[in-house]
């Protein structure tokens, strides 16, 4: 057999194979789910402000309804206490992994949170705070074809070790504050203006067209050449 045909059915061969060990992986991840967790949602009153409290575990993404579904660990007895609403605020305590859904979301904060995910939606404006934990503002399963998601402004805080991420968005204007944090931007930006202190970990894979950026000696602020 020629060694050409040899290269062709060994590379095939190790396609093959790492289909079904995605396979065989994404089998007893749902299987282990099933046995060991389960969901059950709840209609919520409208809200427009989220803030997930110290340990709190979520995902958002924008809705026409509002809902949130709680990841149970069955045979646990869950936290008295997971989320509830004050003055257009929904708050979410630190217990379980929760899947958070609305119609007016304007305004996202992170106060020390484990995890923060949000899925990007169209919007004018979107306000994010991270007071430690991460906070995470991406698209895993971007379809180009639909083409990217746009925010006209969005506007960051994240300070005490926060570690805050955007990607796979098109943004009009940002303005960003850190404080002793790590800020990544992958996402196309016409306008930005920051102020970046405190150690401070400051990246734009994109380089905007505006930029007015200002940081203090013990920080770093690379920013990329891409358009």
């Amino acid at each position: 057999m020629k060694t050409s045909k040899i290269i062709i059915i060994a590379f095939f061969s190790l396609i093959i194979a790492g289909m079904l060990a995605l396979f065989i992986n994404t089998k007893n991840h749902n299987e282990n789910f099933k046995k060991n967790y389960f969901n059950k949602e709840f209609r919520l009153p409208s809200f427009s402000v989220i803030v997930a409290e110290q340990g709190a575990d979520i995902n958002v993404n924008k809705s026409d309804s509002n809902s949130i579904s709680i990841e149970y660990i069955k045979n646990e007895k869950a936290p008295a206490k997971l989320y509830s609403i004050q003055n257009d605020t929904l708050h979410i305590y630190n217990g379980l992994r929760m899947f958070i859904k609305g119609n007016k979301i304007n305004t996202v904060i992170g106060q020390n949170a484990r995890w923060v995910e949000i899925v990007p939606f169209t919007t004018d404006s979107l306000i994010l705070k991270s007071k430690g934990g991460r906070l995470y503002l991406r698209n895993a399963t971007l379809n180009e074809t639909k083409g990217r998601i746009k925010i006209s402004c969005i506007g960051i805080t994240a300070t005490d070790s926060a570690e805050v991420g955007i990607s796979e968005v098109d943004l009009k204007n940002i303005t960003v504050y850190s404080s002793n944090s790590e800020v990544k931007l992958n996402c196309r930006i016409n306008s930005m203006k920051s102020i970046i202190e405190h150690k401070t970990r400051f990246t734009s894979y994109y380089t905007p067209e505006v930029i007015d950026v200002k940081r203090d000696s013990t920080s770093t602020v690379d920013i990329f050449g891409r358009r």
